[in-house]
C-alpha cells in the first residue's frame, strides 16, 4: 500500500502518536478501510489518506491491499501489535484515574439491550438519576456484546451463561423464555405450535442465541415469517398477529400477547451487572452498580416468568 515519494535512504520525522496508530489499528482489526473507517466514525477518503500518510512517515508498507480486504504485512504486523500495547496501556490508565475518583459525579456509560432498557432498567435508572443529578448516564443499547475490557462501556446489564474474565459482576437473576402469541393469531391457527404455524425467530447474531438453539432441537422445520435482531420486534410483530415468537418472560408478559405454555426451561440464562475489576472502585460506578443490582432485583418475579403482571397464559 506504500509508495515512497522521497529519494531512498532519506531519513523522516517517524515518530508516532495514538491519533496515528487509531486507524492502523482500526483497519488491521476491521480487515478494510471501509470498515475501519465506520469503527472511526469517519468517512473512506480520510481513513486512506492517513494510512497512506503514516506508511510515507515510516518508510515501510503495513497493509497489502488483497481482494479480501486489507492484510497485515510481516514489517506493518509489529506496528500492529505495539499499537495494540499501547492502545491497552492507555486504557489500563484511564480505568486507573477513573477507579481513582471518589466523586459522585462524572459520566458512566452503560450498555444493555432493547428489550431490557423499555422494562426493567428504564425505571430503576430514572431512580438512580433523581438520586445522583451529576451523574450523566451514557447509554449504548445494543443486543450485540460489548467489550467492556476496551472501555466500549464502562457497565453492562446483559444476559450471559459466562462472565467474562477480569469483570465483578453481580448475578440479578434468572432470565426465562416462554412461547408467546396474539388471541388474534392463535383463533386463525388453535393448534399451535405446528407444522403450519408462522414464527418469528431471532437471528443466529442475536447474543441470546439459546432461542435458536430451542428452534432447532424443538421445531427445525419451522416455517420461519420474519428473523430479526430484536425481542422488541419480534414482540411488536407478534401482537400484530404475525405469529409466534420466543421471548424472555419479561417481555412477553408485559405485552399484548398470550404466553403458551410453561417457560421453556431448557434456554434458561443469568441476567448481570458487569464492570471491569479495576474500575470497581469509581464511587459512581461502585454506586452505580450497588443500586441497579438491587433495583433490578426487586423485578425478580418478572424476569423470572412468575406472571406477576398478568395472568394471560395458555396450559
Amino acid at each position: 500500500m506504500h509508495s515512497s515519494g522521497g529519494p531512498q535512504g532519506q531519513a523522516k520525522d517517524t515518530m508516532m502518536n495514538w491519533d496515528d496508530l487509531k486507524f492502523v489499528l482500526a483497519v488491521a482489526e476491521c480487515g478494510s478501510v471501509s470498515a475501519g473507517a465506520r469503527h472511526l466514525g469517519m468517512n473512506h477518503t480520510t481513513v486512506l489518506r492517513r494510512i497512506a500518510q503514516i506508511e510515507d512517515a515510516m518508510q515501510l508498507s503495513i497493509f497489502e491491499h488483497q481482494a479480501s480486504g486489507y492484510k497485515v504485512t510481516r514489517e506493518g504486523a509489529r506496528v500492529v501489535a505495539s499499537a495494540a500495547r499501547i492502545r491497552a496501556e492507555l486504557q489500563a490508565l484511564d480505568r486507573t484515574l477513573t477507579a481513582g475518583s471518589l466523586e459522585l459525579d462524572g459520566q458512566i456509560r452503560l450498555t444493555t439491550t432493547d428489550s431490557l432498557m423499555m422494562t426493567v432498567i428504564g425505571p430503576a435508572l430514572s431512580e438512580f438519576q433523581r438520586g445522583h443529578p451529576r451523574i450523566m448516564i451514557e447509554l449504548l443499547i445494543t443486543n450485540q456484546v460489548v467489550d467492556l475490557a476496551r472501555r466500549q462501556a464502562d457497565v453492562a446489564i446483559r444476559p450471559t451463561r459466562t462472565v467474562p474474565q477480569g469483570m465483578q459482576a453481580s448475578r440479578v437473576a434468572s432470565l426465562r423464555f416462554a412461547l408467546y402469541a396474539s388471541r388474534r393469531y392463535l383463533q386463525t391457527d388453535p393448534g399451535a405450535p405446528n407444522l403450519r404455524s408462522d414464527w418469528l425467530v431471532t437471528e443466529e447474531s442475536l447474543m441470546l442465541s439459546p432461542t435458536q438453539y430451542w428452534m432447532r432441537t424443538h421445531h427445525p422445520h419451522a416455517k420461519e415469517k420474519v428473523r430479526a435482531d430484536s425481542f422488541v420486534a419480534l414482540a411488536r410483530l407478534a401482537e400484530q398477529g404475525q405469529g409466534l415468537a420466543v421471548l424472555p418472560c419479561f417481555l412477553g408478559d408485559t405485552a399484548e400477547l398470550v404466553r403458551i405454555g410453561a417457560p421453556l426451561a431448557d434456554i434458561d440464562t443469568s441476567l448481570w451487572v458487569m464492570t471491569p475489576a479495576d474500575m470497581a472502585g469509581a464511587a459512581r460506578i461502585d454506586a452505580f452498580c450497588k443500586h441497579m443490582t438491587v433495583a433490578i432485583q426487586k423485578q425478580a418475579d418478572l424476569l423470572e416468568g412468575r406472571l406477576t403482571v398478568s395472568q394471560k397464559t395458555m396450559e
